[in-house]
């Protein structure tokens, strides 16, 4: 009964709370503020419930976390070799098959374009044997699209299989290609397919049509993983800034600075709450301006209008522990109630919330203006707009690939015909979307600056009017202004 009661009187607040998610920010290996964080997130949930969340649905949208390590995908590789030559090729088959997708939430590189490279050629073998011929092909090109030049060992594969994998490499030469360009925020990225480093952005290749993992990094950062149903040409562009701010853990975490004059990483941190579909963010974060100083304060963030909703804090009296009142600290971020322990002013003057690359100075209207002003106004409302869209379509997209990805045949072969619309309407669907949302950015981007350079070429002599930037960020357009 007491049960019943409790739900009762928690559905109507979770029913009202906005969509939301609890994301650490700071360093993201710091195991203080991990644990903080995890646990905000669960007293959070606890009090709105289904509208929390959680860390599934946050690794569904920015990639999965690792299962397994190289070296135990190598392991497992190596006992299937042992079963393939044991003349059980049924059971090697299902091995390999078990480490596809564990492969591909690993870190890319050499290592692991070399463990693909094998795995790949030990599924070609154990299709030959179980008399699948075609498959066992699409298993040799999987290799030969991306490394033409691979040569396969004579002490590990038989005369007949080299001898088909050579006639399948001067196949591939005369292959059909589309073209695929990849562009980056910054430039200067590297270019992974399946796990191989095939250049840098600016990137432009020919390749057979086909299902790619692409990964970019620079840094020590990686993007998020996309799957690229390659059918016609396609380009696209990948805010690696933005996207290399989430640790290959997966954590709900933004790797950001926090400390005083850095500054909340809120340009991220939104654009991270349009990737999830969320209302709100409330972004946990520690101050250690000294050792005796340490803090633990929550910032609620409204994602709609990019607006700081409050903010408060708890002062942490021992490091390593669970600070005191931090259940009160979740009531505050969801209700705003306060509490003789949580301080609502922050302990340190807000920074801005991003540092944008420039500034345009403008006027607001004054009497006498002329048509600049209402005009300039007009176009920066309709490049945000345009922007927001551009975001909004690119998550879309992003979504049915990773739809197109799940949906293709685990064998990697062809699909059946009875698939093959389905998943053809659900690659159109993943590249339009994706292409729209880049023109909606290149757009929006492109009308706000227009439209405050006629705002600002617009004041009366003498008037002194208010002040305003607009502060362009690659997926973002945001006005900030001071009022008289």
């Amino acid at each position: 009964m007491k049960g019943m009661v409790f739900a009762l009187l928690v559905a109507p607040a979770a029913l009202a709370a906005p969509r939301t998610a609890v994301i650490a920010v700071g360093n993201c290996t710091d195991a203080d503020l991990l644990r903080d964080a995890r646990l905000m997130a669960e007293l959070v949930r606890a009090r709105i419930g289904p509208q929390a969340l959680t860390g599934e649905e946050f690794a569904r949208r920015v990639g999965e976390p690792p299962t397994m390590s190289l070296e135990e995908v190598q392991r497992t590789l190596a006992r299937a070799e042992a079963l393939f030559y044991a003349d059980r090729p049924q059971e090697a088959l299902a091995l390999v098959d078990s480490i596809d997708n564990a492969l591909t939430r690993l870190e890319p590189g050499a290592e692991r374009w070399n463990t693909h490279a094998t795995a790949a050629l030990l599924r070609a073998m154990t299709l030959s044997a179980l008399k699948r011929r075609d498959a066992s092909d699409d298993a040799f090109r999987s290799v030969l699209r991306l490394e033409p030049n691979y040569r396969m060992s004579s002490a590990s594969y038989s005369p007949a299989l080299r001898g088909r994998f050579e006639r399948l490499r001067q196949e591939q030469v005369r292959a059909p290609t589309v073209r695929l360009n990849v562009a980056s925020l910054p430039s200067g990225a590297t270019v992974f397919l399946d796990g191989l480093a095939v250049g840098k952005t600016p990137f432009t290749r020919e390749l057979s049509p086909g299902l790619y993992q692409l990964l970019l990094g620079k840094d020590g950062g990686f993007s998020f993983p996309r799957a690229l149903a390659l059918r016609e040409d396609l380009t696209l562009t990948v805010d690696l800034a933005f996207e290399r701010s989430v640790p290959p853990t997966r954590e709900l975490c933004l790797q950001g600075s926090t400390e005083p004059g850095g500054g909340l990483p809120l340009g991220h941190a939104l654009k991270l709450g349009l990737l999830l579909e969320v209302e709100q963010l409330v972004l946990v974060h520690l101050s250690r301006a000294q050792p005796e100083a340490t803090a633990l304060t929550a910032t609620v963030v409204d994602v709609p209008t990019a607006q700081r909703t409050r903010e408060g804090w708890l002062r942490v009296s021992q490091t390593g522990s669970v600070p005191d009142g931090i259940a009160e600290l979740a009531t505050f971020a969801v209700t705003g109630e306060p509490s003789d322990r949580v301080t609502i002013d922050a302990p340190r003057p807000p920074a801005p919330v991003a540092a944008p690359p420039a500034a345009v100075t403008a006027r607001a209207p004054e009497p006498g203006r002329s048509w600049r002003t209402p005009t300039g106004i007009a176009l920066t409302a309709g490049g945000a707009v345009a922007v927001s869209l551009g975001v909004l379509f690119l998550v879309q997209g992003n979504n049915a690939a990773a739809q197109f990805n799940a949906s293709w045949p685990a064998s990697g072969g062809a699909p059946r015909p009875a698939e093959a619309s389905d998943l053809r309407a659900l690659g159109d669907q993943a590249t339009s979307k994706q292409t729209l949302g880049m023109t909606l950015l290149g757009v929006g981007v492109g009308l706000a600056a227009a439209g405050v350079t006629l705002w600002a070429t617009d004041s009366p002599p003498g008037g002194r009017g208010s002040s305003a930037a607009l502060l362009v960020t690659p997926g973002s357009v945001s006005v900030a202004g001071r009022m008289p």
